[in-house]
């Protein structure tokens, strides 16, 4: 499991999937998809019990797709799918 007091939390696809990054409550995490391959490559992140979280594609000039702020979530984070590239969790 990855570990909350890194900041950021990058997942890479050579890592084995799926990938609890928290088991805990997570008051705000901004996550950003980078360094992806095609604009086909996507990814899913979850919550511990698999509620859907953020998930999307690569951009078509293969560039930084970002998620905002997402506030509050209640059963940690887990990356179920990663085509391709990294996610970098920024966690407060």
């Amino acid at each position: 499991m990855a570990q909350l007091d890194r900041n950021p939390i990058v997942v890479s696809s050579t890592d084995m999937l799926p990938l609890l990054i928290a088991t805990t409550p997570v008051k705000s995490v901004q996550i950003e998809f980078t360094d992806y391959t095609t604009n086909s490559d996507s990814f899913t992140v979850t919550d511990s019990d698999g509620k859907l979280v953020w998930e999307g594609r690569g951009n078509g000039d293969l560039s930084v797709e970002r998620s905002g702020i997402i506030t509050w979530v209640h059963k940690g984070l887990k990356v179920t799918k990663l085509d391709s590239g990294k996610l970098i969790f920024y966690v407060n």
